[in-house]
């Protein structure tokens, strides 16, 4: 008799809208802890009325407060009665510019341009040997902890269906 595999269900997400620049047009201070902006929290709440009659078995998110908060805004729309306990998966972690250290507007001799193309687009040099993401974690790296975190997730039979409501350079990794 043939036997099929397991068929498992991964729904995965990237956190709701967050502002890294403020009306005013200041860069905050810290990228990691922006929380959703009015948009972000909309979003969610529409993502948790298109997904209330799926059942979860597993709902895990970065350490990252705007992973969190979008996952339980999704669920707070969820018709499960049961539902898992959210999991934190520090790996799953966006990659790591170099905060506290860039400083803006750019040193003299940097061409500001030059920097507004790193941030527009941080992952175009990403293959290149010792690639840097904006000066901080190496896209090596960083590939290597998502690539460990997600091995775990898939290898975890324990699971039917899974909710990650993650980055998107994490997403893209994955």
């Amino acid at each position: 008799m043939l036997e099929f595999p397991k068929r498992r269900r991964i729904f995965l997400m990237r956190h709701g809208e967050a502002a890294y620049v403020s009306d005013d047009g200041q860069v905050t201070d810290d990228p990691r802890n922006v929380p959703l902006t009015p948009t972000g929290v909309l979003q969610a709440k529409i993502q948790g009325d298109v997904l209330a009659d799926v059942t979860w078995d597993r709902i895990i998110t970065s350490n990252l407060p705007r992973t969190q908060e979008t996952a339980q805004r999704v669920l707070a729309q969820s018709h499960q009665s049961n539902l898992p306990e959210l999991e934190i998966e520090p790996r799953l972690e966006e990659i790591r510019g170099m905060e506290g250290k860039r400083q803006w507007p750019p040193p003299d001799g940097q061409p500001i341009a030059e920097v507004l193309a790193d941030i527009a687009n941080p992952w175009a040099h990403g293959a290149k040997p010792n690639a840097q993401f904006l000066g901080g974690e190496s896209f090596a790296a960083f590939g290597e902890r998502v690539e460990a975190a997600w091995e775990a997730i898939i290898e975890d039979q324990s699971w039917d269906t899974a909710l990650l409501v993650l980055h998107g350079g994490v997403n893209r990794m994955i």
